[in-house]
């Protein structure tokens, strides 16, 4: 095994990687929505927000969702192609 076999080996390791991550990210983008409302309705269910430290925690990852769905559609708006 030689250096060139193993540089090939490690870009195409890189590569799945790279090309799994993008369709991970396509995942949560489509259903991005319906797991974080499934998360607040197991939260509620469960009686989560009798407990104060983590329903802190639930606000604080709902707020950073909402930042993260505005952001994208800011980012959407700007760099859309005009058609």
């Amino acid at each position: 095994m030689n250096l060139k076999s193993v540089l090939i080996k490690v870009k195409d390791f890189f590569s799945r990687v790279k090309a799994f991550l993008k369709k991970a990210v396509a995942l949560v983008k489509e259903f991005g929505f319906g797991v974080f409302n499934l998360f607040v309705l197991f939260a509620l269910y469960s009686g989560a927000f009798d407990n104060p430290e983590f329903s802190d925690i639930l606000l604080a990852i709902g707020g950073l969702w909402i930042l993260f769905i505005v952001g994208r559609a800011m980012y959407i708006s700007i760099h859309k192609k005009p058609e």
